[in-house]
């Protein structure tokens, strides 16, 4: 093997590793999700747009924090902000992603634990997670494949092999056709 094939080939090992590894933390989450999506109660909330910081970059203007109360008291939680069905409130402060300010959302949550909640329900969440996990184990497996195929190339190739002359004359193998 040479020495890029192998340099390729230790990076594709490498990020065949990372896709089954978030594979399985996809697995995790989606096993979490589904288990939460039976017992999820629906609740109103109010969502504000993200603070936008000093760098800011394209995720902070899609980022929106939530609150909601359950049982007199007040959970937060943050997500995508949802798309804005009624433009008929005229004065609203609307934001690029078309957020009106204090927009009322609906919060799925944990009876058990609010603190566990989200503007998506846990099923499609489940959904969506399956989703990921069947894409990146997809990507791991053609990695793995792409290793496999530099090995088996670099393996079938002979070493050069370089042998010196009286004459202090370097002379290839393959210009010889003889090995030395």
């Amino acid at each position: 093997m040479t020495a890029s094939s192998r340099s390729v080939g230790g990076s594709a090992l490498l990020l065949s590793l990372c896709a089954f590894a978030y594979g399985g933390l996809c697995i995790y989450s989606a096993r979490h999700d589904v288990n939460l999506a039976k017992t999820e109660v629906a609740t109103s909330g109010q969502a504000r747009l993200h603070p936008q910081g000093k760098n800011s970059d394209i995720f902070d203007s899609l980022r929106c924090d939530y609150t909601f109360m359950v049982n007199g008291r007040f959970y937060s939680g943050y997500g995508i902000c949802p798309a804005q069905k009624d433009h008929s409130v005229k004065g609203a402060l609307e934001n690029l992603s078309g957020l009106l300010q204090d927009q009322k959302v609906t919060v799925y949550y944990d009876p058990a634990d609010p603190t566990t909640n989200s503007m998506i329900e846990f099923g499609a969440r489940n959904a969506y997670d399956n989703k990921k996990a069947n894409l990146s184990i997809l990507v791991g497996v053609v990695l793995l494949i792409v290793v496999g195929v530099l090995y088996v190339a670099g393996g079938n190739k002979a070493p050069q092999q370089v042998a010196a002359d009286s004459g202090e004359t370097v002379v290839h193998s393959d210009e010889t056709g003889s090995e030395p």
